[in-house]
């Protein structure tokens, strides 16, 4: 537990001078790359954040709530994933956290890290704005 961050990532022991487990090496390899460039539905991702919210609902901030409307893979390696929600600063570390714990169990990115971007309604306004305007 010194590095948590750590705890994603595959731990191999092995020697080269007696070759103990280094056949494991690229049969690790193989997995983790193959979960890194992994890609998932939007549908399915959108049954997977559904399912998520029910088990643990985003927590209160200053009296709202996180409402995820959908989400999106924009890039795999690493996997890159775009929230749809009311309001960007409602996403707490702590619930963004739960989530990516939530989304590794699910889909297997075992040896990879996730990314989230959040984008509000609010922003998508303002931008549509903006182009209406040029």
């Amino acid at each position: 537990q010194e590095c948590p961050f750590l705890e994603i990532y595959p731990i191999l022991f092995i020697s080269a001078l007696t070759g103990r487990n280094v056949d494991k090496i690229f049969t690790t390899l193989r997995e983790v790359i193959a979960n890194r460039t992994r890609r998932i539905e939007t549908s399915a991702l959108n049954k997977f954040i559904e399912r998520a919210q029910q088990k643990a609902p985003p927590p209160m901030v200053k009296g709202k709530r996180l409402r995820v409307y959908y989400m999106t893979q924009i890039k795999s390696a690493p996997p890159s994933f775009l929230f749809f929600v009311n309001k960007q600063s409602l996403l707490t570390p702590t619930y963004k956290r739960y989530l990516i714990n939530q989304m590794r169990g699910a889909f297997n990115f075992f040896g990879s890290p996730i990314q989230f971007f959040l984008k509000s309604k609010d922003k998508q306004r303002e931008e549509k704005q903006t182009l209406r305007a040029s």
